[in-house]
């Protein structure tokens, strides 16, 4: 993680900050509780206007763990939506 620039870890900080927040609005809208407070968590974490400063090692512990359940949550979200249709 070195070899990237500083403006780059921004950039990706507020992608992941809209990706999180529209995620929870749009659990809210379907009424899905844990969903909202998962992702409003993780907006708020990785919200670029107040940063919260951690050392390297947590962030990239954290990054880790997050990109890891954001994917998951990919395809639970999928197939929660998918029972409740049925």
């Amino acid at each position: 993680m070195d070899g990237w620039p500083y403006g780059f870890f921004t950039l990706l900080r507020f992608v992941v900050f809209v990706s999180t927040a529209y995620i929870a609005w749009m659990a809210y809208e379907t009424q899905k509780e844990k969903w909202v407070w998962i992702f409003g968590f993780l907006a708020v974490l990785f919200n670029p206007f107040i940063v919260i400063h951690l050392n390297r090692g947590i962030w990239s512990f954290i990054d880790l763990v997050i990109g890891i359940f954001m994917i998951v949550s990919v395809f639970v979200l999928k197939l929660e939506r998918k029972q409740s249709l049925n």
